[in-house]
């Protein structure tokens, strides 16, 4: 076998100064493997994003429907430095785009867990919006107005509103309140009753007919106060 080869002519192994593969090479080959690797790792991390976000949005849904019923959105987000503290985050948005802080979602956020039986709604820890007032009455309606249909907030509790809402009712003394019975959950306003001193809720048809409900029937209603 012929120990000559001309393709290594004038090549000296022991030369460093002239490597078998020159800068240029040496660069593009790193730039190749770096986009490689991000090629293979960026797909994986926004997927991973993607999932969190949706479980984060589920489960900050999940807890505002409990905790804050009469909100009007949520925001699900992740924070460095949040209310409760490095992750993601649950925030209620009422009808004013105010945000209240629900609770912390971690890291890695999972499915929301409602606490043990026994646990109301609207405990200390996780307080509505508004002033809120629930009481159970029955449906009514009067001869002059027959095509309306109300509930009477009891005495005690609208001495109670009268003097959180002093100087902010509107016309006729209404007060803007968000209101829930049972599964129904929608936005109006409370009068005061000349005759009694008490405030009335009127209680549309669409509500009653989504809860079988009409005038004689007991229903129990959470009333919240937009101040």
């Amino acid at each position: 076998m012929s120990d000559f080869h001309p393709e290594l002519s004038g090549y000296e192994p022991t030369d460093s100064s002239r490597p078998l593969r020159g800068r240029r090479m040496v660069l593009l080959m790193r730039i190749t493997v770096i986009l490689g690797l991000v090629a293979l790792l960026v797909p994986g991390v926004l997927t991973t994003m993607s999932i969190a976000s949706a479980t984060a949005a589920r489960a900050c849904a999940a807890a505002v429907t409990r905790y804050y019923p009469l909100s009007e959105g949520i925001d699900a987000r992740f924070e460095l430095v949040g209310a409760g503290g490095f992750g993601w985050q649950c925030y209620a948005i009422d009808q004013n785009e105010r945000q209240t802080f629900v609770m912390p979602l971690g890291i890695i956020p999972g499915p929301f867990r409602p606490p043990a039986a026994g646990v109301t709604a609207w405990s200390d820890e996780r307080r509505p919006m508004g002033p809120t007032f629930t009481f159970t009455t029955a449906l009514w309606n009067t001869e002059s107005m027959n095509a309306w249909v109300f509930v009477s907030l009891p005495a005690d509790q609208s001495d109670e509103i009268r003097e959180l809402t002093d100087g902010l009712r509107v016309g006729f003394g209404s007060q803007r309140v968000r209101v829930a019975i049972n599964d129904s959950r929608w936005a109006t306003s409370i009068f005061p009753e000349s005759a009694t001193g008490r405030f009335v809720l009127p209680v549309k048809k669409a509500i009653r007919q989504a809860e079988k409900i009409d005038v004689g029937d007991t229903a129990t209603v959470t009333v919240e106060l937009v101040l």
